[in-house]
């Protein structure tokens, strides 16, 4: 008999063994992955013993249900930590605190992590500074303007990171430096502060100035830096706050917003708060 016809009368042969079970992934194995951010500051603005001195990048680690938590603890955010909290669990490298890092850095940061976290399409609702009304908005995390930092050519820097300029009208000498997590939240508690006792007057611009002049002719003391600050020439204030600006790296998200009811358009920027992650 042919080998066809005992194939056609007892069927194809098949082997005893059972085929390999799938072998399943243990969750208690799973590695969270992570991410390399780039730094708007390229590193510079660092101390030589901050371990970011020079770097170009920082990595973070993707979030997870326990960093939703961060973001959700009301006693986190009724002290303003929140986003502090958050960057501290991200940072893989833990020498690296959040209050200690440049603000621009701070904010490539949020960005990234809440792009790795819910992609990079940001939905959220906008109220019409105009009219009102309330505009749903679409916008792209990766559509962020960076900026680097420049040195202008009458700043000097120094070995700690900080920048000297001459004051072009009063003609003193300030060392200036750039503005940290620390030094943000310190200004807001200021002007938290001042807000209750300065009958509704403003001191933002004043708080910043003072948040960021290191010393004034080598002079350091505080109660001299206070002053100086409250009572700079406007002239001498708005070249500062330009040179700081160049100085300075950031990352901004901006979009063109234009209203549905009125059309009213305004060039608006989202902020990098806590509602960031939780936009709707």
């Amino acid at each position: 008999m042919s080998i066809r016809n005992n194939l056609e009368r007892t069927g194809p042969v098949t082997s005893a063994d059972p085929p390999p079970k799938e072998k399943l992934q243990d969750p208690m194995s799973f590695v969270i992955p992570t991410e390399f951010v780039e730094l708007p500051s390229k590193g510079q603005g660092y101390p030589i013993d901050h371990p970011l001195y020079n770097q170009d990048v920082v990595e973070i680690r993707h979030m997870t249900a326990k960093d939703e938590d961060i973001l959700t603890s009301r006693s986190l955010v009724k002290k303003g930590v929140v986003i502090d909290r958050l960057i501290d669990s991200l940072l893989v490298d833990k020498r690296i605190r959040s209050m200690n890092l440049l603000s621009g850095d701070r904010s490539a940061i949020i960005i990234e992590a809440r792009k790795y976290a819910y992609g990079n399409e940001y939905k959220t609702k906008i109220t019409c500074p105009a009219c009102s009304e309330q505009n749903k908005c679409v916008y792209d995390l990766n559509n962020k303007s960076i900026h680097y930092g420049e040195i202008p050519d009458y700043v000097e820097n120094n070995e700690k990171g900080n920048f000297t300029i001459k004051l072009p009208r009063s003609g003193f000498s300030i060392e200036i430096k750039r503005m940290t997590g620390k030094d943000e939240q310190e200004m807001m508690q200021r002007i938290k502060k001042s807000s209750r006792n300065s009958h509704g007057i403003d001191t933002t611009l004043s708080e910043q100035l003072k948040s960021i002049i290191v010393s004034i002719n080598g002079d350091d003391r505080p109660v001299v830096l206070s002053h100086f600050a409250e009572n700079m020439l406007s002239s001498d204030t708005k070249f500062l706050r330009d040179t700081y600006k160049k100085i300075n790296p950031d990352v901004k998200l901006k979009f063109d917003f234009t209203c549905r009811s009125c059309y009213h358009e305004q060039e608006l920027e989202v902020a990098l708060d806590a509602d960031f992650f939780w936009p709707e």
